[in-house]
């Protein structure tokens, strides 16, 4: 692959507030990806509180966006930008200044840019001003799905604007394509830190506990509840197990108090969002990673699922619920899919896990073959430099 070197500019409403955070590792990753293979990164995302307004981390140039005094700049702090806006009438007052101070920004860091890739489709709102004054090239990233009548709309406006279109799953691009097929687009999931999750020397004890961990935002499309039905059912049949949940957000209150309601609280840890240099760790002391995901009452579900990629590099077995960019991870050879809402199956396919340890050996092998082979460093970076020389020779950029 030809090697390229551009200035790139990332827009995001969501990165890492500081290194290692939880929030938004996956534009964390492309953007080092990108920077480690020649390519010059300047990302614009949203201010946080406390946090400096700009500052490099890595190779990476980090330009934040501030539009309120520092104790009201809340948005995407409570489980994604998203649900904040759904769940707060003040925080849709704050999207006006938002997006007012981001399409400044953007348009003032975009001087020497030759490409712009902004993650997530509507945030595509924000750099329309500088595509359109200073023509420079746009690719839309989309992580989510147009899941309202609004959101819809959104997308309808925005694709015909953009050069390109990258996909993180064939879901996700296949309900896009509904609302308007774009003639130039590509499918790229997420990339992950390989290195970081794998652990030659890891050696997981042979308890008659069986270890289970998720890692999730505790929010409805990640299923949760699902889960905590699946652990009662398997209470039942006394399995002896211990379930671990990484992770905060606004239904936590609601999932702790399910599990005292079915007598398993003794069997679930709820430790919080951790740091993203301390999943690795969580991981090698778990036997069995689960997602439960479902597509929500807003039509909302899984883009992709980074996190069961790196489960896979940390070689632990994958139960996974079959929706949204999920199955374009999960299979039968390298885990095991079950329907979504569905406790009885979630709770059979770990069972089957707990019983059959070859069965749980090979899915460990297979999965991280898979990671290995499709979302190394090398393979995203092909992918992305295929897709950017693409545009860039219909702008007539060398």
């Amino acid at each position: 692959m030809k090697k390229i070197k551009k200035n790139i500019l990332i827009v995001s409403p969501g990165f890492p507030r500081w290194k290692g955070d939880y929030t938004h590792p996956m534009v964390y990753n492309l953007a080092k990806i990108l920077s480690n293979y020649s390519h010059k990164i300047t990302i614009v995302t949203l201010h946080y509180p406390k946090i400096p307004l700009e500052e490099k981390m890595d190779n990476l140039k980090i330009v934040r966006v501030k539009y309120a005094p520092e104790k009201f700049e809340i948005l995407g702090t409570e489980g994604g930008l998203i649900d904040d806006i759904r769940r707060s009438f003040f925080c849709k007052i704050l999207l006006i200044p938002m997006l007012i101070s981001f399409a400044w920004q953007i348009f003032k860091e975009s001087k020497e840019t030759e490409l712009i890739l902004c993650q997530w489709i509507p945030t595509g709102i924000v750099t329309l001003p500088t595509k359109i004054l200073r023509r420079k090239p746009l690719i839309l990233h989309s992580r989510t799905y147009p899941d309202t009548i609004f959101w819809k709309l959104i997308y309808r406006i925005l694709l015909p604007f953009s050069d390109g279109v990258i996909f993180n799953s064939k879901d996700n691009k296949s309900i896009t394509d509904k609302l308007y097929s774009h003639p130039i687009t590509k499918v790229i999931g997420s990339g992950i830190n390989i290195s970081q999750f794998r652990n030659k020397n890891v050696k997981r004890t042979n308890s008659s506990t069986c270890k289970l961990i998720t890692v999730a935002r505790l929010v409805e499309f990640k299923g949760l509840e699902y889960l905590i039905k699946a652990i009662s059912i398997l209470k039942a049949k006394k399995r002896n197990l211990k379930l671990t949940i990484v992770g905060d957000g606004p239904l936590r209150k609601d999932l702790e108090k399910l599990s005292r309601q079915l007598e398993v609280e003794n069997l679930i840890d709820f430790v919080g969002a951790k740091n993203h240099y301390e999943i690795p760790n969580l991981m090698w002391k778990n036997d069995v990673f689960i997602i439960s995901s479902i597509i929500d009452s807003k039509g909302r579900t899984e883009g992709f699922g980074a996190v069961i990629l790196e489960a896979m590099a940390a070689s632990l077995p994958v139960v996974a619920t079959s929706v949204g960019g999920i199955t374009d991870i999960v299979n039968n050879e390298n885990g095991i899919l079950v329907p979504e809402k569905c406790p009885k199956s979630i709770s059979n396919a770990i069972e089957k896990l707990i019983t059959n340890k070859k069965l749980a050996s090979n899915y460990k092998k297979n999965g991280l073959d898979f990671v290995m082979k499709n979302f190394s460093d090398e393979s995203i970076i092909n992918s992305y430099n295929e897709f950017f020389l693409k545009i860039l020779v219909r702008h007539n950029i060398s």
